[in-house]
């Protein structure tokens, strides 16, 4: 995933949502999936072609910094589409798909803009969705043709203080009348203060290396492929991705190195795991073979592997704990 945001650095005005209009959606939604065969290959599939925006979700109207709506069917990035994908899948009602977006996308379910987990997906995603009791990781289960364990081990110091320091305008989406001159310079000040509140704290993720996944003439080992379960969320792994400093459209970088760029959800069809994901390559929510996909990625030098979560069977309703969320 290379994160698309528009190379001018001004802040973000955000469209009005109309949320009776996406719960009608939503409830809608849930009533025609509930007893689909495949429901999560249904869910998944109902936002095919849905354009991509970086951050589409936000704190809601009363947001300090970001006001974009707290879900939405009409936009995603790659961890809001998933987001939406496994609220819905846990969700018995219009109710509970709202608490299922509060309790993943925020530590403590609490709608903070610094209680978000989506930007750091080893250190904070996975701990909140792993809480909620939807997935378990199961990298270390695929083993080659002799028994033995294939995954590596990602590593990183997620730099969250300067990441917070380095947040560009663009990066705060507001409501009309949209802030200008000193008064978007003063709020973007005080984003970059909520810095204090951090410190850097290592990660590590485990992956599976691609190049054991595929062979020299680039054929994938079937094999390996094939212990990759239906019904998983697949993370693409770039260990220690050189980011902090110099990063295309962030004017000072991305403020902290990363392990993780991109994921996706994983459907087992006729024997091919196909892979849905928001991408900012085509704009859009797509599907395609997973092996095709990492086949363009062979030659990276910065994507190295893949991190897979198994998704877990019944309803995951518990809330995560705190995971650094500022006291207020």
């Amino acid at each position: 995933m290379a994160m698309v945001v528009s190379a001018e650095n001004v802040i973000v005005r955000v469209a009005p949502c109309d949320m009776a209009a996406q719960d009608a959606i939503f409830e809608t939604l849930l009533k025609q999936t509930a007893w689909a065969p495949d429901r999560l290959q249904a869910i998944a599939a109902t936002f095919l072609e849905k354009p991509y925006f970086l951050e589409p979700l936000g704190e809601g109207p009363e947001g300090d910094y970001s006001e974009e709506p707290l879900y939405r069917a009409d936009q995603f990035d790659c961890v809001t589409y998933v987001d939406t994908v496994l609220a819905l899948l846990y969700a018995k009602d219009l109710e509970t798909f709202r608490q299922n977006m509060l309790h993943v996308r925020y530590t403590a379910g609490e709608p903070r803009y610094v209680c978000r987990t989506d930007w750091f997906t080893d250190l904070e995603w996975l701990p909140a969705v792993r809480a909620a009791g939807w997935i378990e990781d199961v990298t270390f289960t695929v083993q080659d043709c002799q028994g033995v364990p294939i995954a590596k081990l990602a590593e990183t110091m997620i730099d969250k203080p300067n990441w917070y320091r380095v947040r560009p305008l663009k990066m705060l989406h507001r409501l009309p009348p949209v802030p200008e001159g000193n008064a978007a310079e003063q709020l973007l000040a005080t984003l970059q203060a909520e810095s204090r509140h951090f410190a850097p704290i290592p990660s590590t993720l485990s992956y599976l290396p691609l190049d054991t996944l595929f062979d020299a003439e680039r054929q994938p080992d079937t094999l390996l492929f094939d212990q990759i379960p239906s019904g998983a969320v697949v993370i693409i792994v770039r260990p220690d991705w050189p980011i902090r400093d110099v990063f295309p459209g962030f004017p000072e970088g991305y403020g902290t190195n990363l392990n993780v760029s991109h994921l996706g959800i994983v459907v087992r069809v006729s024997g091919e795991l196909l892979f849905y994901h928001a991408s900012s390559v085509p704009q859009k929510v797509t599907v395609e073979p997973l092996v095709h996909y990492l086949q363009n990625y062979i030659d990276s030098p910065t994507i190295k592997g893949i991190h897979v979560e198994q998704l877990r069977q019944g309803p995951g309703m518990l809330a995560p704990p705190g995971l650094n969320c500022p006291a207020r």
